[in-house]
């Protein structure tokens, strides 16, 4: 069971013979878990975003946020960042689903978009274009459907790659079993 916003009922983690939390004392935990999530998405995309990793003082010229904010937020008590804020470093970013710090769907949804486009510059392809054949915007549902097939054959790709190279090239032979015990 959970509430409205997805979250657990109140005391719903308590243990068999502990008091229930209190209204504030919720609010409290659930605000010090925001705010690790926070942190660890920030980090994260800070350490994983196709243009970087970035240290906190690119980051900070990158998204016009200072930099002793970016280490308050993550830090292990987290900052609080303004909503505006976090839709600026996202922004900047080129994170355009602005619940990204908020929501673990929406942030691995565009992870897995962000490693596509990582995979795609490493591999120096510099422009991808999608059309859409009615004239009218592409889903969102239809593009995320689109970055999980993408990754998905970027994924195949790879490990295509790895077998071949774990084939003998032309001309070379691999010892059979009795060639060794002649």
């Amino acid at each position: 069971m959970s509430t409205q916003d997805g979250g657990p009922p109140a005391g719903a983690d308590q243990e068999e013979g502990t008091q229930p939390l209190t209204p504030q004392q919720d609010l409290d935990r659930r605000l010090a878990q925001t705010r690790r999530d926070l942190a660890r998405r920030l980090r994260y995309v800070r350490q994983n975003h196709p243009e970087g990793p970035f240290t906190l003082d690119r980051l900070s010229h990158v998204v016009g946020v200072s930099k002793r904010n970016l280490a308050q937020a993550e830090s292990s008590t987290g900052a609080n960042l303004s909503i505006e804020t976090l839709i600026k470093i996202a922004h900047n970013l080129g994170i355009d689903r602005s619940a990204y710090f908020l929501d673990e769907q929406v942030f691995q949804q565009v992870n897995v978009e962000l490693s596509v486009v990582k995979e795609l510059a490493a591999k120096r392809v510099e422009t991808v274009a999608l059309r859409s054949t009615h004239g009218r915007e592409i889903p969102a549902d239809a593009l995320s459907q689109l970055s999980e097939l993408i990754a998905g054959i970027t994924s195949l790709g790879r490990s295509a790659n790895e077998l071949l190279q774990e084939m003998p090239h032309s001309g070379e032979t691999s010892p059979g079993p009795d060639r060794h015990q002649r």
